[in-house]
């Protein structure tokens, strides 16, 4: 046989089901005088019979038939060291092209060129994903030709042209090079991105031609399919990191410069990002620790690192790499061994070493003893956890739960898991509570056998700035009415609606276990603002419910807190959600009074209403973010609030909200002074119009 003009490599694993069609599409082609090396890479289906079929009738065929499987770079790698043509093509063994590619080639074979690159097919054998429309121009070809470092500049820092080795044509010298040069690497994923790393590198002439789509890629077939991912399978992904290694090996061995740098910098950007965005989609909940245990173990903290975690999951690469390592268990109170206590107060703990200790000298010194105070440390990367064990070895009544990080419901619903009181009672980590609290609480709880107490606040400022500029919050907090005889909870509720003072913070509520327990109710994990979807559902399945005067619980005021920093996406959500879910209980909870239903909705109509107001004030940024992180369910919902964005960014409604300007600040100014009285609203008036 004489010298072919072109090798065309197959690697081939598992495939009888598509082999047979990639075949045909190589023997076939209108120009012959080509090599056909399959490369089996230890199948254990009908794939190498398959192979020897056509290899018996087609002399062009040699099969090299590997003793183990090494994965698609090694394949590809003892491909290239039996090819003889001039010019090398790569053809995935699922795939096939079109009967004239070789043609092309041949056509083209007196141009300079060491990667000649041409368009794709793509081949849909999903249920219409999006991503195959996304995939087939993505893997569209540069139209220019590019010399020296410009080939790897366009590829990697300016991403115009993908790294993949499909769709490409490659001289045969090229080929041979950086295959002498890439290590021989057992791997299954990012051999491309690396390999044309070294190709790019090298490579001193590219060209990329708009052509018909001479190479098939039949998208669906492997794991974009997948809805989770493997443990095994996501560790491949993690040893992409790998890869980053040998390419800063191969620059100090050969030389460096700043596209050389910036691309191989763009290069572990890009590996990082996949494995995040796999890790926050498709992993699965139970595996989600031990996933995030592979990210750990091969990914370097870095700048990269650090930006790309930031990016795709809203951490530092400290706090992930704190949070990975954090042990989880629970020590039970040594107290409360062989009897129960009346009381349990749970305290979820994040990143509060500065205010903890207060908090927990506050429960430790109540004046009622029989008390269980179950400690969440909900992964804080601070000293928490170690404050929190200082005050156990002290107190025999505190169990501590040392989590990963899950958020405030998460924390509150473990405390209530391993909870053990009569009554439950919910106290921020960061505040304070009365040191006869408690026994107050309680001794009306059992004298009224109460399902909620309702008790009053009083704020505790850091700064006395902020007490003179937080006059809103003050009078949020203060009731002006108070029910000291029992009372069904939706009777309390609309109670509270119509006189504008209900309050959902669930600090501020005392509750009976057993009830808590049968309503079924709990905190709803992953948002914001849990609290105004659980008190609402909470007090309308409450029988006996009382509210007192007594200001018992204090509420810090700090800059960093929960509370006061500005609103983001997620704030939206949070209102958004409980929103809907308020609306759909009043639908469908046929234990509701219509009465109840009515004050139901006037509450989540309060809460559409914050919804609307945050969103309007979000950044273009944060809007974006509603967008990609509400369900598609939600976001029918949420129409009427985006359009009604969109109005008042509109120039008329501009226009008329200066026209009106001031007929309605006087009434909002008349108003405040009903609610506040004058004193409180000039001081309002001077916060935030008189700077």
């Amino acid at each position: 046989m004489k010298t072919p003009k072109i090798s065309i490599i197959i690697p081939v694993y598992n495939v009888e089901n598509y082999l047979v069609q990639c075949l045909e599409s190589v023997i076939n082609q209108s120009y012959k005088d080509i090599e056909i090396i399959c490369v089996n890479d230890c199948s254990t289906d009908n794939s190498l019979d398959i192979l020897k079929k056509y290899s018996n009738s087609d002399e062009r065929i040699t099969i090299v038939d590997k003793a183990k499987n090494e994965g698609l770079l090694l394949a590809r790698k003892s491909g290239v060291a039996c090819a003889k043509g001039e010019y090398i093509v790569f053809l995935d063994s699922d795939d096939y092209i079109r009967e004239d590619l070789c043609e092309f080639i041949v056509n083209y074979s007196d141009s300079d060129f060491d990667i000649l690159q041409f368009n794709i097919d793509v081949e849909d054998n999903t249920d219409g994903s999006k991503n195959a429309l996304w995939l087939k121009n993505a893997l569209q070809p540069s139209e220019r030709q590019l010399k020296n470092a410009e080939i790897m500049k366009e590829a990697y820092i300016n991403r115009s042209y993908v790294t993949s080795l499909v769709g490409k044509v490659f001289s045969a010298e090229l080929c041979k090079k950086v295959y002498s040069i890439v290590p021989d690497e057992h791997c299954y994923v990012g051999e491309d991105i690396f390999t044309y790393f070294i190709f790019s590198c090298l490579a001193k002439s590219y060209i990329g031609i708009k052509t018909p789509g001479y190479y098939v890629y039949r998208y669906g077939l492997g794991v974009e399919n997948a809805d989770c991912m493997t443990l095994a399978k996501f560790e491949q992904y993690c040893k992409m990191s790998n890869w980053v290694k040998y390419a800063h090996q191969f620059l100090q061995q050969n030389g460096s410069n700043n596209v050389t740098e910036t691309a191989c910098k763009k290069m572990e950007q890009r590996m990082f990002e996949d494995c995040c965005k796999i890790y926050s989609q498709r992993i699965s909940i139970e595996d989600m620790d031990a996933a995030a245990n592979l990210i750990v173990k091969y990914w370097d903290n870095n700048d990269i690192t650090d930006a790309v975690m930031q990016d795709k999951l809203g951490v530092s690469m400290d706090k992930f790499i704190y949070q990975a390592s954090v042990p989880a268990y629970v020590k039970y109170a040594e107290a409360y061994k062989d009897y129960l206590p009346v009381v349990s107060v749970i305290i979820p703990v994040y990143n509060v070493e500065g205010y903890l200790r207060e908090c927990l000298d506050s429960v430790i010194n109540q004046t009622l003893k029989d008390i269980e105070i179950v400690c969440v440390n909900d992964g804080s990367p601070d000293n928490s956890l170690s404050i929190i064990e200082e005050y156990a070895e002290r107190d025999s009544r505190i169990t501590v739960v040392s989590r990963k990080n899950g958020g405030l419901s998460a924390a509150r619903n473990s405390g209530v898991q391993h909870s053990k009181g009569k009554y439950i009672y919910f106290l921020d980590s960061d505040d304070f509570i009365a040191e006869d609290a408690l026994e107050k609480l309680y001794n009306i709880s059992e004298n009224e056998k109460l399902d909620v107490l309702y008790f009053g606040v009083q704020n505790y400022y850091e700064t006395e700035e902020m007490r003179k500029t937080d006059i809103n919050e003050d009078n949020y907090y203060r009731r002006k009415q108070f029910f000291d005889s029992a009372v069904k909870g939706d009777v309390l509720f609309e109670r509270f609606l119509n006189e504008d003072m209900f309050i959902c913070c669930v600090p501020f509520q005392f509750i009976n276990r057993e009830f808590l327990i049968n309503s079924g109710i709990t905190f709803k994990e992953g948002m914001l603002h849990e609290d105004e979807l659980f008190s609402p559902q909470l007090i309308l399945e409450a029988e006996r419910t009382i509210v007192i005067e007594d200001k018992l619980y204090m509420r810090r005021i700090r800059e960093d807190s929960i509370m006061t920093t500005s609103h983001t996406h997620r704030n939206f959500i949070g209102y958004f959600i409980a929103y809907t879910t308020l609306v759909s209980k009043s639908i469908t909870n046929s234990k509701y009074s219509q009465s109840a239903k009515n004050a139901l909705n006037m509450y989540a109509r309060k809460l559409y209403n914050t919804a609307k107001r945050i969103y309007n004030n979000l950044s273009a940024q944060e809007k974006q973010k509603v967008a990609l992180n509400l369900s598609e369910e939600f976001k029918l919902l949420a129409e009427p609030i985006i359009e009604y964005n969109k109005t008042i960014e509109s120039y008329p409604y501009k226009l008329g909200m200066k026209i009106t300007f001031l007929p309605r600040k006087i009434e909002a100014t008349l108003s405040s002074v009903r609610k506040n009285g004058i004193k409180n609203t000039v001081q309002l008036i001077k916060k935030y119009y008189f700077k």
